[in-house]
């Protein structure tokens, strides 16, 4: 796959290539029209400007060409001819009408071309683009305290992209060892935009563990249906299909709740834990 480098390289050589095609093209245009007799004077408008208060094309106006042997009518207009923006009518003909179907077809590929290595170029200016799911490595510490700044040569799985108070677009960067870092975006290169699962792996495992201890903290959200009650516990089972025993000191809406109610509950993080549905 081409670096953006390399594309935009490829995209100024074919640039040049379409231009050094249009400048020998219009030469040899050019020639052909002195050959024919072309009028130098008015460059075959067969007029010219007379007066003008230069502001604009209406305050313009245009006498017939002194060269009493003009061939405008015969020769046509030079298609060398660049005219000034308020001389509108002495301009040049379309490229259309001077180049050969030959030199037409060359343009249109190198045109193609041109349009092909541009598209590509977005494309991988995106895929270069730092954001999540992307490993990336720390370039620059950036400015602020010392002990705040971004470890240049960390590299980590991009968790999040996020723009700040300030509208600085930033990231966070979740390295192999599990620590966090919050560099901006200008800070960071992309080293992999596609990981592989494999390795994706070592990030999953951290933030599975990350999740894992949350939920074993806070408790675990579950939909579950109750199949017996008691005086101080109710048996549930889960969406997973597990069943458990909740006392219901731990779940207080089991505690008025009838056989066959299905309800959203939180189920302790130590009990979720204990009956798999924790798995750390």
């Amino acid at each position: 796959m081409a670096t953006i480098k390399e594309l935009k390289d490829t995209i100024n050589k074919l640039g040049t290539a379409r231009g050094d095609l249009f400048k020998t093209a219009r030469a040899e245009a050019h020639e052909d029209w002195l050959a024919a007799g072309g009028c130098t004077e008015c460059h075959g408008h067969g007029k010219v400007v007379t007066w003008s208060t230069l502001d604009g094309p209406s305050w313009t106006e245009y006498g017939p060409c002194s060269n009493e042997s003009c061939t405008s009518s015969t020769s046509g207009v030079d298609p060398t001819f660049q005219s000034g923006h308020l001389d509108w009518v002495r301009r040049a003909p379309s490229a259309t009408r001077w180049m050969s179907d030959e030199t037409l077809a060359q343009s249109k590929t190198l045109h193609d071309q041109i349009e092909t290595a541009q598209e590509a170029l977005v494309a991988e200016s995106d895929r270069q683009t730092p954001d999540t799911g992307k490993i990336v490595r720390i370039v620059k510490a950036g400015g602020g305290r010392k002990d705040r700044r971004p470890k240049v040569g960390v590299e980590g799985l991009v968790i999040k992209r996020f723009s700040n108070d300030w509208g600085t677009v930033k990231l966070i960067v979740l390295d192999s060892d599990g620590v966090k870092h919050w560099p901006s975006v200008k800070l960071v290169e992309v080293i992999d935009a596609d990981p592989s699962t494999e390795t994706l792996a070592p990030y999953t495992a951290i933030q599975n563990a990350e999740k894992a201890a949350e939920l074993e903290e806070n408790g675990f959200p579950a939909v579950v249906t109750v199949k017996r009650t008691g005086g101080k516990a109710a048996l549930v089972t889960t969406s997973l299909n597990v069943e458990l025993w909740i006392p219901h000191s731990q779940v207080a809406e089991l505690k008025n709740a009838t056989k066959g109610q299905t309800l959203s509950i939180v189920v302790p993080g130590w009990l979720a834990k204990n009956k798999g549905l924790i798995k750390r």
